[in-house]
C-alpha cells in the first residue's frame, strides 16, 4: 500500500500548490518521501516506536490513542496521506479518534489520500461509514486506468481522495 500511494503521489498534480503534508501511520515513510520536494512541508508519524524505520526527512510521534497534536498549528494541514493505516476494528476506531483530533489542525480545503487493503468486509464497512460520520467525503480513483501506476496496482488494495466536509455538514 505504501509503495503504490508512494508512486502515485510522484506524479499527480493534486499536490500543487499543497503546502503542509502530515502521514499518518507512517512505517518506513514511503509517501512522505514521495511528497518531499513536491509540497514545502511534509512530516511522517507513527508510534515512538516506529523512528528508527522512519526514512523521512522530518518525523515525529503521534500515538493515536492519546495523540499530542501541540506541535501542529491551528488551520496548517493541507493533505493528510494514510497507507494501510486501518487494518482491524479497534484501528479504525483509534483513526478516527485521531481524524476528529486533527480536525482543528486541518485547513478547509485539506484533501486526504488513502490507501486500503481489503482484508475483512467488517473492518471496510466500519472504515466507509466512519469516514462519513467524521465529515469526509470522497471517491475511489481510477488507478488501474492510468499508465503511471503500471506495476503498481493490487486488486485488493484501493486509493481513495477524500475532502472534508463544512463543519455544520
Amino acid at each position: 500500500c505504501g509503495v503504490m500511494m508512494a508512486r502515485f503521489l510522484s506524479f499527480t498534480e493534486e499536490l500543487t500548490g499543497k503546502h503542509f503534508a502530515v502521514e499518518l501511520g507512517c512505517g518506513f515513510a514511503a509517501p512522505s518521501i514521495a511528497m518531499q520536494g513536491r509540497v514545502a512541508r511534509v512530516v511522517a508519524t507513527d508510534l515512538p516506536e516506529a523512528e528508527q524505520s522512519c526514512q523521512a526527512d522530518e518525523w515525529h510521534a503521534l500515538d493515536w490513542a492519546s495523540p499530542d497534536l501541540s506541535w501542529l498549528q491551528d488551520n496548517s494541514i493541507d493533505v493528510l496521506v494514510a497507507s494501510d493505516a486501518v487494518y482491524n476494528v479497534d484501528g479504525a476506531k483509534l483513526f478516527f479518534s485521531v481524524l476528529k483530533a486533527l480536525r482543528p489542525k486541518l485547513k478547509d480545503d485539506v484533501c486526504m489520500f488513502m490507501t486500503h487493503k481489503h482484508r475483512h468486509d467488517d473492518v471496510d464497512e466500519l472504515l466507509v461509514d466512519g469516514l462519513e460520520t467524521a465529515g469526509w467525503d470522497g471517491e475511489e480513483l481510477p488507478i488501474d486506468e492510468w499508465p503511471e501506476m503500471d506495476g503498481y496496482v493490487h486488486p485488493a488494495i484501493d486509493l481513495w481522495k477524500l475532502t472534508l466536509l463544512p463543519a455544520d455538514h
